[in-house]
């Protein structure tokens, strides 16, 4: 493959998964594998068509299999029964040493935070997950998952200080007007949470900036998984954001739903954590990245039941769009019908989880 590569379509934009995968086209929208597990095999997520080293050739020539082994053989990459010619091996790049995870400086101070954490149900949280259209509001629907809660800011003062450059100790500084953050706790499967995300709010659930960004991490992240329902009798779902998980969550769908922290976390966190071989049911948002990261499993879990989910995304948008789409539109109906909006806004929630507990059986 990386000779069949090189002559029909030079040299890749970039080499990823420890030199296994070469990436062309738009955006490295063409992933060719040559090496790993899926050496030999080649994807188009633009074209959404790929295959072996036979159909590549194929594709690229626009001629039939016979033509691409008679274009093999002209190269000199098969050998040719007539003439008895030597195959030529291909060159495979030596496989890069997987990089040793180094300690995480700020898994102590997830720790810590996760002990003065409490329930997010009575607090700000629930009123900025609702903001989010992610999670009803209080007084309606099903308390939060526990991976989320809340640190109080009073709490904020007693956490310790992480380490930073030069020595450095630095302290967690709110931003104005905080009354708290969302905790979203993060965990290897089957292990207590040691990693955490953090999104400060005001009290009445607006998010507040932070310095370095909207939400502070700490503590180690690959392989962990946000876990927004974990019921061991259904289907793995795989979503990229802890939102979206909510979303998912709330729709009624039986079985695992998992944040995998972006498109990276898809095989890493979502799949290969996974002890039980449950079937896996993929959730991207609906962008070139998310697809594409998605596109690749479907062919690449060889023994696995993967599939994606079944109701597409907007165009614009991932499962917690989707979600407030549908309240919006129940919103404006009650409002029409006379309504003041924080009436309709409730209501809506109420019809929307109705819906989702007639069509489970569940009323």
């Amino acid at each position: 493959m990386p000779e069949v590569a090189r002559r029909l379509l030079g040299e890749p934009q970039r080499i990823e998964a420890g030199g296994n995968t070469w990436r062309y086209g738009t955006y490295g929208s063409m992933a060719v594998n040559v090496g790993g597990e899926r050496g030999g095999t080649w994807y188009d997520f633009e074209a959404a068509e790929g295959g072996g080293v036979l159909d590549l050739v194929a594709t690229k020539l626009s001629s039939d299999r016979a033509g691409a082994v008679r274009w093999l053989k002209e190269q000199g990459l098969i050998a040719s029964r007539s003439a008895g010619a030597p195959r030529i091996a291909p060159r495979v790049p030596p496989p890069k040493p997987k990089p040793q995870q180094k300690p995480v400086p700020t898994a102590d101070l997830a720790a810590a935070i996760l002990r003065v954490a409490v329930r997010a149900d009575d607090t700000a949280a629930r009123v900025y997950l609702a903001q989010r259209w992610t999670w009803p509001p209080p007084g309606i629907g099903p308390d939060l998952p526990p991976m989320v809660q809340w640190l109080p800011a009073a709490a904020v003062a007693g956490l310790p200080t992480w380490p930073g450059r030069g020595g450095r100790r630095y302290r967690m500084g709110l931003p104005a007007q905080t009354v708290g953050a969302v905790v979203f706790a993060f965990a290897v499967p089957g292990t207590p949470a040691d990693a955490v995300s953090l999104v400060a709010v005001a009290a009445d659930g607006r998010r507040l900036a932070w310095r370095q960004g909207k939400s502070l991490t700490f503590g180690p992240s690959r392989g962990r998984v946000f876990t927004a329902r974990d019921d061991p009798g259904g289907s793995l779902w795989l979503v990229e954001g802890e939102c979206d998980a909510l979303a998912l969550t709330l729709y009624g769908h039986g079985g695992v739903v998992r944040s995998v922290g972006g498109t990276s976390g898809y095989r890493v966190a979502g799949v290969a954590a996974d002890p039980d071989n449950r079937p896996v049911v993929l959730v991207p948002d609906a962008d070139h990245v998310g697809v594409a990261a998605v596109t690749s499993l479907l062919t690449g879990l060889p023994g696995r039941a993967v599939r994606l989910a079944p109701w597409p995304p907007p165009s614009d948008g991932d499962p917690a769009r989707w979600l407030a789409d549908r309240l919006v539109e129940r919103v404006g109906i009650r409002e029409d019908g006379g309504q003041d909006p924080a009436s309709a806004v409730a209501g809506a929630w109420r019809d929307v989880l109705s819906d989702v507990a007639r069509r489970n059986g569940l009323i």
